[in-house]
């Protein structure tokens, strides 16, 4: 068999003084464990003209073929159903004279390959085949490992909004109504028995403000508006409670297209309310604006502050500068196929937008989601 590397046309002189240096690329050629194939290219009127010069023992081996079989065909002879970007990718090295590299699965060995491609003397290129399939196997893993867990924690909150209904409900129903029936009697008390009436004012008092703040309590668990009447009351009414108590001027504008789905607007209600408690914690702002439009794509929320802004860089890093939250909801949203766009400059405010689809499918959901949170 006819030694490629011993070719003397084409690597030089073979003469006794190169011999053992021949002799020894012939036995790195040989023994390397990754396939090689080095290919003859010729170009006549623009075409390319690819055809086997040799390939070492592992490339038969993987490729199931021998090397006097192939030696002398062209590449799409030999390998007429493989990949075209096997094949570019000798062309483009030959074309640029760059070394250059292509991966992608191989139908021809049912195997995920790396190819680096280079030119060591002319027209001819030596390919190197690196198996990834392993790699790539876990790589997929664990993107799907990363894709399962974005979509538990959406789930999550999504059921962690469930329970906030349920203990909100009971403090309505139960808690709410048995301080509303104390007050009652109460006053029917102090009108029967004017002795006592100071005292039972004093009572009344106490209970009165035991019955607002349950029915505070009740709007931070969760937002009997999100059901009753729709986003964009319970939006508004959010910002009306978390801005009652400071400075900040608040404008909230919406319009409305389409119907979302229930889970989607019970996360974009929680993410909206990361979103204020982070600009009332660390923005230091004076005014915020939220625009909120449903259209044909999904639901669209854009939250504008004045405050000091993220120091230079950190905004691509979500949370860094104002906590995990802004981690949090770029994570859920990437997991109900959403996405978060952040442009902040230090001391000129924060503009976060917002896309989310106009509906999800969660295990466990209602099949139909428009129920109850649409107007």
């Amino acid at each position: 068999m006819k030694n490629a590397l011993h070719n003397k046309e084409t690597y030089g002189d073979a003469s006794p003084e190169n011999i053992s240096r021949v002799e020894l690329y012939r036995a790195v050629f040989s023994n390397i464990f990754d396939p090689v194939a080095i290919y003859r290219v010729v170009k006549n009127d623009g075409e390319y003209s690819v055809v086997f010069r040799d390939v070492n023992p592992a490339y038969e081996h993987n490729n199931r073929v021998k090397r006097e079989d192939v030696i002398g065909r062209t590449f799409r002879d030999v390998w007429h159903n493989s990949e075209q970007g096997w094949l570019d990718l000798v062309h483009n090295v030959a074309r640029t004279r760059q070394t250059s590299n292509y991966e992608g699965y191989s139908v021809v060995t049912g195997r995920y390959l790396h190819a680096f491609a280079f030119m060591p003397f002319d027209d001819d290129v030596v390919v190197i085949f690196s198996d990834l399939t392993e790699a790539k196997r876990i790589e997929n893993e664990l993107l799907d490992y990363r894709r399962r867990v974005k979509e538990y924690a959406a789930r999550l909150s999504i059921a962690e909004e469930k329970t906030r209904r349920d203990i909100s409900v009971v403090l309505h129903d139960r808690i709410g109504y048995s301080l509303i029936s104390t007050l009652q009697k109460l006053r029917a008390l102090k009108a029967s028995t004017a002795e006592n009436a100071p005292r039972v004012d004093e009572i009344i008092s106490e209970v009165e403000d035991l019955l607002d703040r349950t029915r505070s309590f009740t709007f931070e668990i969760s937002s009997p508006l999100l059901y009753e009447v729709g986003l964009e009351a319970a939006v508004e009414r959010l910002m009306e409670h978390t801005f009652a108590k400071t400075d900040i001027v608040w404008d909230f504008r919406y319009a409305q297209d389409l119907s979302l789905d229930k889970n989607v607007s019970i996360l974009l209600y929680r993410i909206v309310h990361e979103l204020l408690v982070n600009i009332v914690k660390h923005a230091t702002a004076t005014r915020v604006y939220v625009r909120f439009k449903r259209g044909k794509t999904g639901a669209h929320l854009v939250v504008d502050d004045d405050g000091k802004g993220f120091e230079p860089g950190l905004s691509e890093n979500y949370g860094i500068g104002r906590g995990l939250g802004l981690l949090s909801v770029n994570e859920t949203l990437h997991s109900i196929g959403g996405s978060m766009k952040i442009i902040s400059q230090k001391g000129r405010g924060s503009v976060i937008t917002i896309h989310a689809p106009a509906s999800i499918a969660m295990e466990g959901s209602e099949a139909n989601g428009h129920q109850g949170l649409s107007r």
